[in-house]
């Protein structure tokens, strides 16, 4: 029964890919897979153990590259809470459904952030192209984001390591920038975010490299007309649950169904 008030924020991701998780295996020496079994693991201090334990679920083939050092950030600009520890200590209090009611203040600073988001994405954007890594769109990212005196929201959030999330084909959202290399075919989301004067703002866009199928592209511009019918009905009095509905009006008759387990979340000082 929650209403948007003409001080909320609300922000609808249109992530259409699957998450790609990051397992990082410090004190295991050896790990033998067949047919998506984990058989045995030799671990430092930990002698042999034998495991059934399935193993990732790909759903494509997409597999997980190599990571670059952490990208760092001058000492002058302005960071969030967790940049040091990767702990975030300003979260939303209270129960799940008390959503935060932004003063005038506060929205100017988003639209502020909103639009530096914006920008960086577009420099993003304008360097996608067969063959780029997605750590080089991440190195871009970085170095657009510090150089508008801001800093790169994903970094360190959670212990996340990167600027940027890149989330190619089946991965929905939040996939790491690593060794990975587009193909001709392939769609990535770029999922930007930047803390700015204490506000967060958050943008991605999926882009189409090379040749895309016919159905994948039909993929996205049926999420793109979804994402823009939902924004059209946002003001005060309209409830939550109507984005959901119109969002579900345009995607089923084409036989999608949106991704349950990520909706999308609220934005401002609280990433």
């Amino acid at each position: 029964n929650q209403y948007i008030n003409k001080f909320s924020i609300i922000i609808i991701l249109n992530h259409i890919l699957f998450i790609l998780c990051y397992y990082n295996y410090n004190n295991i020496n050896k790990i033998s897979v067949n047919n998506g079994i984990i058989l045995q693991m030799h671990g430092k201090g930990f002698g042999s153990s034998k495991s059934t334990t399935k193993a990732f679920p790909y759903t494509g083939s997409l597999r997980p590259g190599k990571l670059s050092p952490t990208r760092q950030v001058p000492d002058n600009i302005l960071k969030p809470d967790y940049a040091k520890d990767g702990i975030p200590k300003l979260t939303q209090r209270g129960l799940p459904w008390d959503i935060t009611t932004h003063t005038k203040e506060d929205i100017q600073r988003m639209r502020v952030a909103g639009r530096i988001a914006r920008e960086v994405l577009d420099e993003a954007v304008r360097s996608i192209k067969i063959g780029i890594t997605t750590d080089e769109i991440d190195r871009i990212v970085h170095e657009a984001t510090i150089s508008r005196n801001s800093y790169p929201s994903p970094l360190n959030y959670h212990k996340f390591p990167k600027s940027c999330c890149t989330s190619i084909n089946e991965v929905i959202c939040h996939g790491f920038p690593d060794s990975t290399i587009l193909q001709d075919g392939d769609i990535i989301n770029i999922d930007v975010t930047v803390y700015h004067d204490g506000v967060h703002g958050d943008c991605s866009e999926t882009v189409l490299v090379g040749n895309v199928k016919d159905d994948v592209k039909d993929l996205v511009i049926t999420t793109y007309n979804a994402w823009k019918a939902a924004i059209a009905i946002c003001k005060p009095g309209v409830k939550y649950s109507e984005i959901g509905g119109v969002i579900e009006d345009i995607i089923t008759p084409k036989g999608y169904t949106s991704v349950k387990e990520f909706c999308g979340h609220g934005i401002g000082r609280v990433f």
